[in-house]
């Protein structure tokens, strides 16, 4: 069973690269972005070899712990980022838990997040090559402490799996995931600028994490090869016994889990309630095709959590940008400008959103809808969520830093970006959609083949909607460098050319739709 498994896995892998050449394409980018940040970590651990031995344990205590604790903590996080060889898929197959046990553990293992880790953690070898015990402390501390990182994850994910199954959950994991990265990317910046922190204090805080994370059960493997080295046998000695009993109980732990959820009925996740046919977005959108799709869009920005991925990320990085100014010491006189950045984002993001209807897209060709209908209908869904978001994020930034000068301009910025960013995304998202998360997934677990479709994508609709913004930009760098009264001629210019541009945008993207609908049909719903 485990050699099935593990070909599983292996031929699910090679099929997605056969399925499409983005895929391969994608993968390539990937691996050649994620083997560059290996290199600068096996470099790192390599010159570790010529540190103190005591400072090179603390070292290692200090970051490869944090390396396990990723591998607990994001997997609840990115619930679905990677559900290949499920095993809630092998329910109706007769199988038992021992049997799937070691191949769902090899299968952990398999792919950019295992063999990384694998990478990094064999790099120990050479920071401790210097004795024969050291090494082969290293050696054994590598291989377990690889194998610990995926069982901490999956046990921890199996015995979780019935709570993240429910929709509100993954809600609130995505949204915590997106303020955990944006306040731990604060707090990095926030101690870069400690300026009067000496290097010895900051030296003694790190070794004192290192500590306590080294003797925690994410640390107790990882403390085996200073320990060696420095002779504390009593300490390997403990960290051994400690390190084999973490094992044998996280596999007892995995497999009980595992055995009840194979025969366990299927808990399917909530649905999060019903919806009503006489809702107000149906009152207020007209009774055509394009009022329609506009109205089933709202209702998946407030439902899906994809959706709600990027509606967070839109109301939080405004605040980041805010933030990261008055770290550095840059005063409130930038806020105002600050919702420029959710126009330019929000706009262009119309270029997915066929994407995320994925197979479902087929119910707009199966019933006749037109290109111009479904482009309408979508930009409508923008323009209602958009407008309104940019609006009060401009008067409440200029409330905040008390400058309402420059409202007016960074208004007409603003409009022309959302306005040109829709009506380019219309035009782009019927030959480069990308490909998202599938409906239910992990919002992170878009493809590699999907991430370089959309930043290709992405910047299109970036250059075409910078090439329409030129006449606005003009006024508006002229208002800044000469007199005031420029934002306000830039504000009707902003709308009139955004206008224009979405109306063109809008009429060619549904011709273009109208042609290719079933290539498009076929590139948003393949999977991989």
């Amino acid at each position: 069973m485990t050699g099935v498994l593990v070909r599983l896995k292996l031929a699910l892998l090679r099929n997605g690269l056969r399925r499409s050449v983005w895929q391969l394409v994608g993968l390539i980018f990937g691996v050649v972005y994620g083997l560059g940040f290996v290199a600068m970590a096996v470099i790192g651990l390599i010159a570790m070899r010529w540190l103190e031995p005591q400072l090179a344990h603390h070292v290692t205590m200090l970051v490869f712990p944090v390396i396990t604790i990723g591998w607990v903590v994001l997997p609840m996080f990115l619930h679905g980022a990677d559900n290949t060889v499920d095993p809630s898929r092998f329910a109706l197959f007769g199988v038992r838990a021992g049997e799937l046990l070691p191949g769902l553990l090899l299968g952990g293992l398999i792919g950019v997040p295992g063999i990384c880790t694998m990478l990094v953690s064999f790099a120990l070898v050479a920071s401790w090559s210097t004795g024969v015990l050291p090494v082969l402390a290293a050696i054994v501390t590598a291989a377990t402490g690889s194998v610990l990182c995926v069982l901490w994850s999956r046990t921890v994910l199996t015995w979780l799996s019935a709570l993240l199954r429910r929709r509100r959950v993954r809600d609130i994991a995505v949204v915590a995931f997106l303020v955990l990265v944006l306040g731990g990317s604060l707090a990095l910046q926030s101690i870069t600028r400690m300026g009067e922190v000496s290097q010895d204090h900051l030296l003694g805080m790190l070794t004192t994490a290192g500590t306590v994370l080294g003797w925690t059960p994410f640390g107790w493997v990882w403390g085996l090869p200073g320990a060696v080295a420095l002779g504390a046998w009593p300490e390997a000695a403990v960290r051994l016994l400690l390190t084999i009993v973490l094992v044998v109980g996280l596999s007892l732990l995995w497999r009980a889990r595992l055995a009840i959820e194979l025969t366990s009925p299927l808990d399917t996740a909530d649905s999060g309630g019903t919806m009503r046919a006489d809702s107000w977005t149906d009152r207020l959108l007209p009774a055509t095709p394009a009022g329609a799709i506009a109205a089933r869009g709202f209702r998946y920005w407030r439902r899906d959590p994809r959706y709600q991925v990027s509606g967070v990320a839109l109301v939080l990085l405004p605040v980041f940008m805010v933030a990261v100014v008055l770290i550095n010491d840059g005063g409130l006189g930038l806020a105002v400008w600050a919702p420029v950045l959710v126009a330019m984002l929000g706009g262009s993001s119309m270029a997915a959103d066929v994407a995320y209807d994925n197979s479902a897209f087929a119910l707009h060709l199966l019933s006749g809808v037109s290109g111009r209908d479904d482009r309408w209908g979508r930009a409508l869904t923008y323009l209602w969520i958009l407008v309104p978001m940019v609006l009060v994020m401009t008067l409440a930034a200029a409330a905040v830093s008390r400058d309402w000068t420059h409202v007016p301009a960074s208004l007409a910025i603003s409009a022309v970006l959302v306005l040109a960013g829709i009506g380019a995304g219309a035009v782009v998202g019927v030959h480069l959609p990308g490909k998202v998360a599938e409906p239910g997934a992990s919002a992170f677990a878009a493809s590699s083949s999907g991430n370089l479709q959309s930043m290709l994508g992405m910047g299109l609709v970036w250059l075409l909607t910078g090439m329409v913004s030129l006449p606005t930009l003009a006024l508006v760098i002229g208002s800044l460098v000469g007199p005031v009264w420029l934002g306000w001629i830039a504000l009707p210019v902003g709308v009139g050319t955004g206008l224009a541009a979405l109306t063109i945008g809008v009429r060619t993207g549904g011709r273009r739709l109208d042609h290719r609908a079933p290539e498009l049909l076929a590139t948003v719903s393949t999977v991989g």
